[in-house]
């Protein structure tokens, strides 16, 4: 799975944000320790929740 970039994820809406979030989450767990692909997914997560943050209303 490649990494998500800023780039990629402004094209998304909020539910395929959570959505890849989810995805990208189930890879995170699923994936061997020190792993280019644990690191991959934790890479796109935290791309992913800062998109999210960016999206979501403040009040």
């Amino acid at each position: 799975m490649p990494i998500f970039t800023p780039d990629d994820l402004a094209r998304h809406s909020l539910d395929e944000l959570r959505g890849l979030y989810r995805r990208m989450f189930n890879e995170l767990v699923q994936a061997a320790p020190d792993s280019d692909a644990r690191r991959d997914a934790d890479a796109s997560l935290k791309a992913i929740q800062s998109e999210i943050a960016r999206r979501w209303p403040k009040p």
